[in-house]
């Protein structure tokens, strides 16, 4: 048992009450993450074509996925052998039509033909029972069906993923166990049984934790993920241009830790070339023409996730419209909303550019103020611009009513209440505005500002800049905490700071306790988008992050606010025009 008193085995006790209600419950990370982790499915859309009819997702463990299927099938029926995960997935898909059924593939209560979707997980069997098992496949499926079959490859049987990292340690295999677990002896069971037809995939790094679903039968799929991750050390470097030169010659096609063949007895449609990455809340699907990218197409991967597009092609939409007059329109990307079976789908044109993240480093933010500064006034000079443009009559809050709005019942948080009213002006909000998210061209000026999924018209002035600087000093003094008490113990990262906040702060008509009380509203703002929704990251371990983020804060803000004060009328940089041509190098 573990310190929270939960075990996975025995998630149901802690996840299903008595009257069959999903509760928080004391789960451990893992735990939340296999029940409500729900990005680790988000690469079930890309197969949209493929699963239809009725499906049926065999030992699908806790179910997880089952919702997103719910959505891209007419009908999802689960086959589980364990009555405890049966009652879990009962519970976890109460609102979505879903039938639970006990038993297991070889003893299917279905008719010959009668499926036309199966999804079918990694097996370790040896070749002859996977042998069966596809055949047993092959029976229930319709002519026009499609088998969605997960595997692991050899490098992830053998325990190489875990020596790696993203995996857990696994037993040693058998010789015969490795070669059954190649894409060769799979391709071989799978034209026995009839699947003529079988289009390959890669998950990487793993199945279980998957960053990349890559088409395996385009080499330039391939070629274009191995790019878009080159990496920046001599070491990683010298491993990219091996992994190019394996990919060539036809070894990292049998080298993928895990694989998905989506598998059909008639002829498969001929789809565009596809790429996805994992989100936390959409999945990212990359539209290739040879080595270009055409489009990008942002898919929830839960039914409940649809909101989060809406919301980013409204905001945008209207802060990206010329006529606002405002500068900043030429970096917010107008927005596509399309119908899709997982929800409303976004269309995105390719951005140009680098994200600000992968242009800086902790070591050297820490090592040189000159680039901490210059990082700083790149995010914070934009976010001002937009603000000023935009902002609408001020309003003023209670003490009892800043506490009420940025209050979380369901995780026990509440505020600390500020002594008086506070006062701002209500400005556009992005909700999740921090470096990865800022893309800037060569010269480091801010070329687009993407993922608008937390955004609103209607917000504080406070969340976006706030935000920003925190995640900047995270990445300077190596953590959350270090990155307050780093500003706050003064040095030249916090005169920095100070200026900056200062400079932006007067624009606004902003007062130190006004910041510092409301330093963690994007967070609160993260936290019950989730929570009014009822997302299942509400359950997720990261609004717990979230949350303890917010303690901290809230620990600082008589230090904080004593912080602004000493700068307040010390900020002399100016933000109104240009980031200064500089080299990329710089950031």
């Amino acid at each position: 048992m573990d310190a929270n008193g939960a075990t996975i085995g025995l998630e149901r006790r802690a996840v299903i009450g008595d009257d069959g209600s999903l509760l928080e419950g004391p789960l451990d990370d893992r735990a939340r993450n296999a029940l409500f982790g729900v990005g680790q499915d988000g690469w079930y859309p890309l197969f949209a074509h493929a699963i239809s009819g009725t499906c049926v997702a065999v030992s699908p463990g806790k179910g997880r996925q089952v919702p997103l299927l719910s959505a891209l099938a007419n009908q999802v029926v689960v086959l589980e052998p364990s009555a405890e995960n049966r009652a879990t997935i009962e519970t976890l898909c109460a609102d979505y039509p879903v039938i639970t059924v006990g038993g297991t593939l070889e003893a299917a209560p279905f008719a010959p033909g009668s499926v036309d979707t199966l999804i079918v997980p990694a097996s370790t069997a040896h070749e002859s029972q996977q042998s069966r098992l596809l055949e047993d496949c092959a029976t229930l499926l319709a002519d026009d069906g499609s088998l969605v079959l997960t595997r692991d490859g050899p490098t992830r049987v053998s325990g190489m993923t875990a020596l790696c990292g993203p995996d857990e340690t696994v037993e040693r295999p058998t010789p015969r166990q490795l070669l059954e677990s190649t894409r060769f002896v799979t391709q071989r069971s799978l034209e026995r049984a009839g699947f003529d037809h079988v289009k390959w995939y890669a998950l990487a790094p793993t199945s279980d934790w998957f960053e990349w679903l890559v088409p395996l039968d385009d080499e330039t799929a391939v070629d274009w993920v191995l790019e878009t991750n080159r990496p920046a050390s001599w070491t990683g470097q010298l491993v990219h241009t091996g992994a190019r030169v394996a990919a060539r010659l036809g070894v990292l096609d049998h080298a993928w830790p895990s694989l998905v063949a989506v598998c059909r007895k008639q002829p498969q449609p001929e789809l565009p070339t596809h790429v996805l990455k994992r989100g936390a809340n959409r999945s990212l699907v990359f539209e290739l023409e040879g080595n270009s990218l055409e489009c990008v197409r942002k898919v929830p991967n839960h039914p409940r996730h649809g909101h989060f597009n809406e919301r980013s092609a409204t905001v945008r939409n209207t802060l990206a419209d010329p006529a606002t007059g405002s500068i900043t329109a030429s970096a917010i990307p107008e927005a596509t909303l399309e119908d899709s079976s997982p929800g409303p789908t976004l269309l995105e044109a390719p951005m140009e550019g680098t994200a600000l993240a992968k242009r800086i480093d902790g070591t050297t933010l820490r090592s040189d103020p000159e680039a901490f500064a210059r990082v700083l006034e790149t995010g914070l000079d934009w976010i001002t611009r937009l603000q000023c443009d935009h902002r609408e009559a001020t309003i003023t809050r209670s003490p009892e009513e800043i506490v009420a709005t940025w209050t979380v019942p369901e995780l026990d948080l509440e505020p600390p209440q500020p002594p008086h009213p506070l006062s701002y002006p209500t400005v556009p909000c992005h909700g999740d505005y921090h470096p990865g998210n800022v893309v800037v061209d060569d010269q480091g000026t801010v070329e687009t500002v993407i993922d608008w999924e937390y955004a609103t018209l209607e917000g504080n002035p406070v969340a976006d800049p706030l935000f920003f600087t925190l995640k900047v000093a995270e990445r300077t003094f190596g953590s959350f905490e270090a990155g307050i008490a780093g500003l706050l113990k003064g040095g030249t990262h916090g005169t920095v700071v100070g200026s900056h906040l200062g400079t932006w702060g007067r624009q606004l008509d902003l007062d130190p306790p006004t910041i510092a009380h409301l330093a963690g509203s994007t967070f609160s703002r993260q936290i019950a988008v989730h929570v009014d929704h009822d997302t299942p990251y509400r359950h997720h371990t990261t609004p717990r992050r979230k949350r303890d983020r917010l303690e901290t804060l809230f620990e600082y803000i008589t230090d904080l606010e004593a912080f602004l004060e000493r700068h307040w009328c010390s900020g002399s940089m100016s933000m109104g025009g240009a980031v200064p041509d500089r080299p990329a190098s710089d950031f």
